[in-house]
């Protein structure tokens, strides 16, 4: 089955490439439940992951969550990348197996962001892993950051962090995890 191919520039003008017709409309469901979801959110607390092993590089984008207060979002980045750091730990088995696991919490940023008028990052959390012999290293990324568009999740946002793929893969997942909810249904 030949299903057509839809361009990504009708999602963000910047965007590259095209999908086929059902991951496309994973995205544009994922899109919209995101959107439901964050509603009325002016921060949202986001993760970017870089897992760097001897194949290459991959990287995850996610929005843990949308609040209408600084500093509830503030509190919420810090149990966040704890948790976040928690569960890493625990999938590397606490340093064993040749891995260092960084002690400290950084605001050290490994992916660029562009601030623009309608986002603005605030705050920066950012912590490592690395395994002794360098093939292997995993960056975590937290960040608060304030949105005044009252889509939220509109063009600016995806322009904030340069991240196509991560965006487009976050977004399909969101979409085929809510259509997997919907029994299915498109």
């Amino acid at each position: 089955m030949n299903e057509p191919v839809w361009p990504l520039a009708g999602v963000c003008s910047e965007w590259k490439g095209g999908l086929i017709e059902s991951a496309f409309r994973d995205l544009l469901r994922g899109i919209e439940v995101e959107k439901s979801r964050l509603l009325g959110a002016t921060h949202l607390v986001m993760e970017f992951r870089s897992e760097f092993d001897i194949d290459g590089l991959t990287e995850y984008l996610t929005i843990h969550g949308g609040f209408t207060d600084a500093k509830a979002a503030d509190d919420f980045s810090h149990e966040c990348i704890e948790a976040r750091r928690k569960e890493i730990t625990t999938q590397l088995g606490d340093g064993k197996n040749d891995w260092v696991l960084d002690p400290s919490i950084l605001q050290e940023r490994r992916k660029a962001c562009h601030d623009n008028d309608d986002v603005t990052g605030l705050k920066l959390l950012s912590w490592k892993a690395k395994n002794r012999h360098g093939f292997s290293s995993i960056y975590l990324q937290i960040e608060v950051v304030r949105i005044r568009d009252h889509d939220v999740v509109g063009k600016e946002l995806l322009r904030y962090w340069d991240a196509e793929s991560e965006w487009v893969s976050y977004f399909i997942d969101c979409g085929r995890r809510a259509r997997s909810s919907n029994g299915g249904k498109t």
